[in-house]
């Protein structure tokens, strides 16, 4: 079975699910990329990823070869995974033969569903998705409010499964070396990512003003360090507000985060709908934090359970999140609970090798016209429109 996956270029997040698909018993597959990786994401400490499975499309056309054997490898695959922009065509033409497809995606309203009453975004919505209502593709859906958003414009009826990003895994020796990384005599919450508008740096930082102000006083005996990762234009204003009472270590590299995460005790992550995904809450569930986080990105209702394996706070709500966070602050027993149940999420279901062996038992049956039995949770699963109620 030949799998080939077309997406702008490959993450260090994505590369797990690459290798665990090549590890798929029966399986062929190829990462094929469209465009070079930004600068922006260089200067982060990305690198450009040279695998034996990773194939450039943009190379190919940069020498004027239309049709050169990448192009053929999209094309002549038993099933193509799609995940990037504006190459409609890559797509078009294989449900123009009725080949399956398997498309990936993010949230299409991250503004808000208001535009799908447009006549002009509701042709292209038609254009891209629905005319295809009948043709053997399928919708994975990478966070949670994507099944809501293409069951707006009608596309992919009862074909839309629940996705998401699968970075690098972590396996400790066992529980107890897990929970002994954390500092006993101090609670640890950390914030990482890029000071970007949808992420909220802004909420962290009042967030940090209320403990300081209105908890701490009240707990004198109480120890909490802050720490942030990350930068951007408000670096600087927040170094000079907060001073020694926060850590700030600038970027640093995607591997090194781990280490931060597996010495916190509580993980707070405060993006809006603009965050399509959030890999980070991955990252910091599988190193045992007690993940906070907005309800308004995509990643935190696919994988938290409210109170079972994290908390999730009503985004814009700076009460409910404050709420949430000093009672972990306040509860070690709380804090080690939830912490251990976010890495058994982690370590059983989402992670790659879940993933893999899901999406290749999927397209076997999609191969063999055969039913597909979907989990009842986790990676392949039926993809529940928030439209329609979500538990959590």
């Amino acid at each position: 079975m030949k799998v080939v996956f077309v997406s702008n270029y490959i993450s260090h997040h994505q590369i797990p699910f690459c290798e665990a698909m090549c590890a798929q018993q029966g399986v062929e597959y190829a990462f094929v990329e469209l465009m070079p990786i930004e600068q922006e994401r260089l200067q982060m400490g990305w690198e450009r990823a040279e695998l034996p499975y990773v194939f450039r499309l943009y190379e190919e056309e940069e020498k004027g070869i239309t049709d050169g054997p990448v192009r053929q490898m999209i094309r002549d695959c038993d099933i193509l995974l799609f995940g990037g922009m504006d190459r409609e065509e890559l797509v078009y033409e294989r449900l123009l033969l009725n080949l399956p497809v398997i498309r990936i995606s993010e949230s299409i309203y991250k503004d808000g569903r208001w535009k799908a009453v447009s006549p002009r975004g509701l042709i292209h919505k038609y254009q891209e998705f629905t005319r295809w209502r009948k043709a053997p593709c399928y919708l994975l859906c990478a966070g949670a409010y994507v099944a809501g958003d293409f069951e707006v414009i009608r596309a992919f009826p009862d074909r839309k499964y629940t996705w998401g990003y699968f970075p690098p895994m972590r396996q400790y020796p066992d529980e107890a070396a897990l929970a002994a990384m954390k500092n006993p005599e101090e609670v640890h919450i950390l914030w990482a990512g890029r000071f970007v508008d949808f992420k909220h740096i802004e909420d962290m930082a009042q967030l940090i003003r209320s403990v300081q102000k209105d908890y701490l006083p009240a707990h004198p005996d109480q120890k909490v360090c802050f720490e942030i990762i990350g930068s951007g234009p408000q670096e600087e204003s927040l170094k000079k507000e907060f001073g020694d009472s926060v850590l700030f270590h600038g970027f640093v590299p995607a591997a090194e985060v781990r280490s931060y995460m597996e010495r916190a005790d509580i993980h707070v992550f405060t993006s809006d709908r603009g965050e399509g995904w959030g890999a980070v809450v991955n990252e910091a569930m599988n190193s045992g934090c007690a993940v906070v986080a907005s309800h308004e990105a995509g990643v935190s209702l696919s994988i938290i359970r409210d109170g079972e394996n994290g908390r999730i706070y009503r985004y814009g709500d700076e009460q409910d999140l404050y709420r949430k966070v000093t009672e972990l602050i306040g509860d070690a027993g709380a804090r080690k609970r939830l912490g251990l149940a976010a890495y058994r999420t982690i370590l059983e279901e989402w992670n790659a090798r879940t993933a893999a062996e899901r999406l290749s038992q999927f397209c076997r049956c999609v191969l063999e016209h055969r039913a597909y039995e979907a989990p009842e949770s986790g990676p392949m699963s039926r993809a529940v429109s928030d439209r329609k109620g979500r538990k959590h």
